[in-house]
């Protein structure tokens, strides 16, 4: 009986291990809600640059969602993006550049684009970020009166005073490993057992 509880436990341990934690979203500047993300207008964004200014308060960046709508009239192609992070202006300086997405043109959702290392910013200073397409037709993104008090909507380079693109911005905060956990396991474990 002892093996068998032996061997039983083994296995959960080791399933555990190699499951990964998901992390804690902590959204940072919005100019809305994911539950209302399809209220707002749209930018046609195959013959337009489009982007946000934007004003942290926390102090990096580790993702951007965006409100892509793909157009499906007969696109087969699917859309490569990037978002880009900039210091000074929408065509400033870059400080970090968004892993690649991958959308089938029948997409029409939130998208977040993740940063491989978060981007350093000073909280209260204004930043800017633009959605870049490598590839893909007949994409659109939403954008609309948010009223967003910390920034602007960017439509080819220029600023929108009346438009915001649907965004949200933040980081994720990891959970404790699965190595950590079962060590404050194992010396919770041990304090209660001397104890007795």
């Amino acid at each position: 009986m002892k093996t068998t509880a032996f061997l039983f436990f083994s296995g959960c341990l080791l399933q555990a291990i190699s499951v990964g934690g998901q992390g804690t979203v902590v959204y940072d500047q919005q100019s809305s809600i994911d539950g209302i993300y399809l209220e707002g207008s749209i930018q046609d964004v195959r013959t337009i640059s489009v982007g946000q200014s934007f004003t942290p308060l926390l102090d990096s960046v580790g993702f951007v969602r965006l409100a892509l709508i793909g157009a499906t009239h007969g696109d087969t192609t699917n859309g490569l993006f990037y978002v880009t992070m900039r210091s000074g202006s929408i065509s400033g300086p870059i400080l970090g550049t968004s892993s690649v997405v991958t959308l089938d043109p029948s997409f029409t959702a939130l998208t977040s684009f993740d940063f491989p290392n978060p981007v350093a910013v000073t909280p209260g200073t204004t930043y800017f970020f633009d959605l870049t397409i490598q590839s893909g037709n007949r994409w659109a993104i939403l954008w609309d009166r948010y009223n967003y008090p910390g920034g602007v909507g960017y439509a080819s380079g220029v600023a929108n005073s009346l438009n915001d693109l649907w965004f949200r911005e933040g980081i994720i905060v990891p959970e404790p490993g699965v190595v950590v956990l079962l060590g404050l396991g194992l010396l919770g474990y041990v304090v209660r057992r001397t104890k007795q």
